[in-house]
């Protein structure tokens, strides 16, 4: 599992390590690497010796050759942020094949198709924002990309084309050429 991302409540890390700790008492062989930094590292740190959570490691900021090999390792991309615009992290996740589990704030809704991208899990409304997502249906939604082969294939295969037709640079590029010649 991975998520990579700046490191803040808003973003749902902390019912990410719920959902891990529910997946660990399922099946031991499950890790979750957290890569960003953040205002609330430490804290999320803390949590998760809290939990007594092992299999977590947190690499910090990443860049460049280092962040594309983070993806590389992951199987699943997690993003359950409760207010978000449109993450290049998820960005970034679907360019390289990862299914996503992802809450629906925000832009999130504008390119996630549930159960074609991966699975959005609905907020469950309680809490301070009053957005978190269930850890037990994002656990569950995990385990379902992970056990089952050909549906973590088809979604990888579908995440990858989809964000080279839809995000690649020279796609997004074209429209707004397009536009800026014709106010010029």
């Amino acid at each position: 599992m991975l998520y990579l991302s700046r490191v803040e409540v808003a973003k749902g890390v902390w019912e990410l390590l719920d959902a891990f700790k529910i997946l660990k008492s399922r099946n031991p062989a499950y890790t979750l690497t957290i890569g960003g930094d953040g205002p609330d590292l430490e804290a999320l740190k803390a949590y998760a010796k809290e939990l007594n959570l092992s299999d977590v490691t947190f690499t910090g900021f990443l860049k460049g050759q280092a962040k594309v090999d983070c993806y590389r390792a992951g199987s699943v991309f997690c993003f359950l942020s409760y207010t978000e615009g449109m993450p290049n992290a998820v960005l970034e996740a679907l360019a390289m094949g990862l299914p996503v589990v992802s809450s629906d704030a925000g832009g999130l809704r504008d390119i996630l198709r549930d159960r074609e991208n991966g699975f959005i899990v609905l907020p469950n409304y309680d809490g301070p924002l009053k957005k978190k997502v269930d850890p037990h249906a994002v656990a569950d939604a995990i385990e379902k990309l992970v056990t089952t082969p050909e549906l973590h294939e088809r979604i990888s295969t579908v995440n990858w084309r989809y964000a080279r037709h839809r995000f690649a640079a020279p796609v997004v590029a074209k429209p707004l050429e397009g536009f800026c010649q014709s106010v010029a």
